[in-house]
């Protein structure tokens, strides 16, 4: 594994650990649920960074997991429908929106928990996919 690849998964590493810890506290739903999806894209980045992939200045998961390769989307076992919720958080999770993410507006700690799960599956499966 290259040295900037690693870098990128430390980050998401700190960033899946950071989730983890406020995942208990209410107040801090909003701040759970970004740092999930920070995660996530930086985990994603870890690949494209693996295999030589220009990493585009974006936050859309969607965006760049579509620059994965296909054979490792295959290995990791991801798609597309896992990343949508997860995709949609970034900005809203970041700035005072009128509507928030969710249709009834910022995310409860249920929610918090859902976006979570979500993405330590994904970035479980793209560690696992680096181990191989």
């Amino acid at each position: 594994m290259k040295a900037k690849t690693e870098s990128w998964l430390n980050f998401a590493r700190a960033d899946y650990k950071s989730a983890k810890k406020l995942l208990d506290d209410e107040e801090l739903a909003r701040i759970v649920t970004f740092h999930c999806q920070q995660t996530v894209e930086k985990s994603l980045k870890a690949i494209l960074e693996e295999y030589d992939i220009i990493i585009p200045k974006t936050h859309s998961l969607i965006k760049l997991f579509s620059l994965v390769p296909d054979e490792i989307k295959t290995i990791i076992d991801v798609n597309e429908d896992e990343l949508l919720p997860i995709d949609k958080i970034y900005i809203d999770s970041r700035y005072p929106v009128d509507t928030g993410i969710f249709p009834y507006g910022s995310p409860d700690i249920e929610d918090a928990r859902m976006i979570f799960n979500a993405a330590e599956d994904i970035f479980n499966k793209i560690l696992s996919a680096f181990k191989k």
